[in-house]
């Protein structure tokens, strides 16, 4: 007598064909095993293979909703540093394990850094802390938002810090309504990563120091508590300061770069504009009308240059204060002075003022103003390109720093 099959391996939850009677290969366990009760018990097959249906049904089903789930609209990779306090100060924290939503996992390397790409879905992504006994301070509820994130810059740096011991709820509400005012002057003045980064560093060291400030205080006697009460009190003006002085600060950086960016941009152009109208000096002893736009060129060239006369010394004493790097406004006051000695008195107006003679002589002399004008155009091209230079360098260090 043929010994029966025997079915080794595991299942295979496949989808099964059914032709005539005969079961159709899904896998060789699958199979074997369903033609030995076949042929032993035909009644127990039919129960069985009401069992295949539903179970073929399932499957459908599961493969149905999953092409409906929600999928993500890209990558983004994120990044930063795990930090822990220790003797009231801020350290990496090793090996620890981060549980992103909804399951993406990476443990921090001796350092306490981490870098792990996640999937996209347009909404804020959740971590969480393993061991649980730890509990995330900084970002609130452990929530990273990502709101203003270009489509070009797929890349998110977000520092972590976390506290073994349970958090002061009032502190923790701080912390909380700071980093909203942070978020929302982000949006507001379009900061760069490194300056927000920079703002939660601060915060970060602010929670440190105030929460060693009030563990020492709640360590002595119970007739201390009106003063961590106060401490408590001054917290709340501590940090509402700190925003306000923040937000007065980048509104100030925001004003004084338009307005030489501006100024500096505005001279480069009319400055131009009148260099290039010295190849039709000639014209202006023939036409009357030359002669009016060469007169309106100067006009405009010299508005732009009484100004920043007037305000380039204000400009520099707002770089001095508002922007942290002292090179930046040596950088600008350079920039003016090339502008206005250089480029001004030693150029534009020592050669106006020589095609000025021709015009003024009696009787006029045309072929030799053109003649200076021809000279004085290559010299103002010359300054004008350094001067553009300049300009650049002096706009891109003002611009890193705000």
């Amino acid at each position: 007598m043929k010994a029966p099959v025997k079915a080794t391996g595991p299942l295979y939850t496949g989808v099964l064909l059914m032709r005539e009677g005969q079961l159709s290969r899904v896998s060789g366990t699958c199979a074997a095993r369903l033609n030995c009760l076949y042929s032993e018990c035909p009644s127990r097959y039919k129960l069985r293979k009401m069992n295949l249906r539903l179970l073929i049904l399932l499957n459908v089903l599961f493969i149905t909703s999953l092409s409906f789930a929600q999928l993500p609209s890209g990558i983004i990779d994120v990044n930063g540093n795990v930090y822990g306090e220790l003797d009231g100060k801020k350290v990496g924290v090793a090996r620890i394990l981060l549980v992103f939503s909804p399951s993406d996992t990476i443990r921090t390397d001796k350092s306490g850094r981490y870098q792990i790409r996640l999937p996209d879905f347009g909404e804020p992504i959740k971590v969480a802390i393993l061991p649980s006994d730890y509990n995330i301070v900084v970002p609130p509820r452990g929530e990273i938002h990502f709101e203003n994130l270009q489509p070009s810059k797929l890349t998110i740096t977000c520092n972590i810090m976390v506290m073994g011991d349970k958090i002061n709820e009032e502190l923790m509400q701080q912390v909380t309504n700071l980093n909203k005012n942070i978020r929302a002057l982000q949006k507001k003045n379009n900061l760069s990563e490194r300056k927000v980064l920079a703002l939660q560093n601060a915060m970060m060291d602010t929670v440190l120091h105030y929460r060693q400030i009030q563990a020492n205080l709640e360590s002595k006697l119970a007739s201390q508590n009106q003063e961590i009460i106060k401490l408590r009190d001054s917290i709340k003006i501590i940090f509402q300061k700190y925003y306000e002085a923040l937000d007065e600060k980048f509104l100030r950086q925001q004003e004084a770069f338009t307005s030489v960016s501006e100024k500096l941009n505005t001279y480069i152009s009319r400055a131009a504009d009148l260099k290039d109208y010295m190849s039709y000096i000639k014209l202006c002893f023939e036409r009357g009308e030359a002669a009016q736009n060469y007169s309106r060129l100067i006009k405009e060239y010299n508005q732009i240059r009484d100004k920043i006369n007037a305000e380039h010394s204000q400009d520099v004493s707002s770089v001095k204060h508002y922007w942290t790097s002292p090179a930046t406004a040596l950088q600008l006051e350079k920039t003016y002075d090339y502008l206005l000695k250089e480029t001004h008195d030693d150029t534009f107006l020592l050669w106006i003022g020589k095609i000025y003679e021709y015009f003024a002589a009696t009787p006029a002399r045309p072929s030799q103003a053109q003649k200076a004008a021809d000279s004085a155009q290559v010299l103002m091209n010359q300054k004008l390109e350094e001067l553009k230079r300049q300009s650049e360098i002096i706009i891109e260090l003002m611009r890193d720093q705000i």
